[in-house]
């Protein structure tokens, strides 16, 4: 997994801080944005990329908006939506919306790293041929 890459889209950089400790894959990139069209750009740039997006009251219609957008225009792209507690009575409409995953406390992150290997997308096939590529993924190995 050593060329994946997560986008994170916060004000603060409180939870590409936790992530960095633990809540990633290891080898995953994390790229920081602080604003919308700033990580649209990344993901424009980067459309096999996790994204992760806090979401808050103040910005929960751009969320969802993002997610819907992402679903549509990116289908390779996945996104998971962190946030403080008090957000968690939005966890069905921002999975609804197409979040794979969401967190409220940066104390669960740690948990999220499986999450994140299982459903950050494939890396790009730089192998000479099908096979190979299928064989370098099986656990086992060729």
């Amino acid at each position: 997994m050593g060329n994946t890459i997560a986008i994170v889209w916060e004000q603060t950089g409180c939870w590409a801080v936790a992530l960095r400790r633990g809540g990633l894959p290891a080898g995953c990139r994390l790229i920081e944005t602080r604003s919308l069209d700033a990580c649209r750009e990344e993901v424009r740039q980067t459309p096999r990329a996790m994204v992760v997006c806090e979401a808050t009251e103040q910005n929960l219609p751009r969320v969802l908006r993002l997610l819907v957008e992402l679903q549509a225009t990116s289908p390779e792209t996945r996104a998971m939506v962190v946030g403080a507690r008090a957000m968690q009575r939005h966890e069905s409409l921002l999975r609804e919306a197409g979040a794979v995953h969401a967190v409220f406390s940066p104390r669960r992150l740690s948990t999220t790293n499986a999450m994140l290997q299982r459903n950050m997308p494939a890396p790009v096939c730089t192998t000479d041929s099908l096979e190979e590529f299928a064989w370098s993924r099986l656990p086992w190995g060729p």
